[in-house]
């Protein structure tokens, strides 16, 4: 690959984790269309953030958004950015890290965890033949991107007793990204769909794991973790509770229909998004990740054994954890712990 070709590769993936976003982060959503009763819904989202999401487009395109909510997107630029805006209570709808959202809301931010929607997205990427385990990394130094990745503390938790024998080193995207390209290193651990495009234009990197896969045992053998999802303030579900639980019911049905035709998917996000991540990336992607939406009521214990291994000084959400962090429907909307901004 020629370097101008890494150059340009280099500042997509810029683009993608942040730095070109400036220009999008007042974009909107036309809510002419919408019911003049219908509330306004600020939704705070990134277009890093492809799978998670594309439920919530398929319910825009198909026109049934609209019955509910007039949608209005902005974008956080980083999950710095996104934890702030959640612990002032900015926004009404959040796309983001489950645990991001659990930290969030032992700090007393007005977030209620509605959906679950992202569940595979972690993958150990290698220029080498002789990886194919977690094991396999002792003795190594591990690059890691973003800084402050979920993926850091679930590998840690699932080396266990050999997660001193790992040095994982905090490496920005796009510049782990040209390392791997060039042969300047040989390892990373990385999101999708940063895999994806990686893979695309390097044909000597593979997927060596998902650290989803190693953690099946833990999970009745499902290879999936409660990475991202969908969370509203506590104050917009307590004035709005059976139109969020509406929404929650169009979501499952949208994730279930996706599944039936993926080649739709693509189309979903919006125009602005493909500048970041072309649409033949996120059809790519889905071959490693999954559309999939469960009520985060219905996956308790999953959130619970998660958040117990990943971020062990939280505990799980049934024992440190107001009753009302996770949605359980219009009967038992919650209290706002702090007022709402917009």
């Amino acid at each position: 690959m020629t370097l101008r070709k890494i150059v340009l590769f280099v500042l997509l993936v810029a683009v993608l984790v942040g730095a070109g976003l400036t220009a999008l982060s007042s974009l909107r959503r036309s809510d002419s269309s919408s019911p003049s009763g219908a509330p306004r819904l600020v939704f705070y989202t990134n277009p890093a953030a492809t799978t998670p999401q594309l439920p919530l487009w398929a319910c825009a395109a198909d026109g049934e958004l609209e019955r509910l909510f007039r949608l209005e997107m902005r974008l956080w630029k980083s999950t710095e950015h996104l934890q702030t805006l959640v612990l002032a209570g900015e926004g009404d709808l959040w796309l983001g890290h489950i645990e991001g959202f659990a930290r969030a809301r032992q700090q007393g931010a007005p977030v209620v965890l509605l959906a679950v929607t992202g569940w595979r997205k972690m993958a150990l990427v290698t220029r080498r033949d002789d990886i194919s385990t977690l094991a396999d990394l002792c003795g190594r130094t591990v690059p890691y991107a973003p800084p402050g990745s979920p993926a850091l503390p679930i590998a840690r938790a699932l080396l266990g007793d050999m997660a001193d024998q790992v040095v994982f080193q905090p490496v920005h995207p796009r510049k782990l990204v040209m390392q791997l390209i060039r042969g300047d290193a040989d390892i990373g651990l990385l999101p999708e769909p940063v895999v994806t495009m990686l893979l695309d234009k390097s044909s000597t990197c593979h997927v060596a794991f998902n650290l989803e896969d190693f953690y099946a045992p833990r999970n009745r053998g499902r290879a999936r973790m409660p990475l991202a999802g969908l969370a509203v303030h506590a104050a917009f579900a307590q004035r709005h509770p059976e139109r969020v639980e509406q929404l929650l019911r169009i979501l499952k049905t949208k994730a279930v229909e996706l599944n039936r035709a993926p080649e739709r998917a693509p189309e979903l996000l919006p125009e602005a998004f493909s500048s970041s991540i072309p649409r033949r990336i996120v059809k790519q992607s889905l071959a490693r990740d999954v559309i999939m939406v469960e009520a985060a009521r219905d996956v308790e214990d999953e959130i619970n054994a998660f958040l117990a291994l990943v971020t062990p000084e939280l505990g799980g959400v049934d024992t440190h954890f107001p009753k009302d962090f996770i949605w359980h429907g219009p009967q038992d909307s919650p209290s706002a712990p702090a007022p709402e901004k917009n």
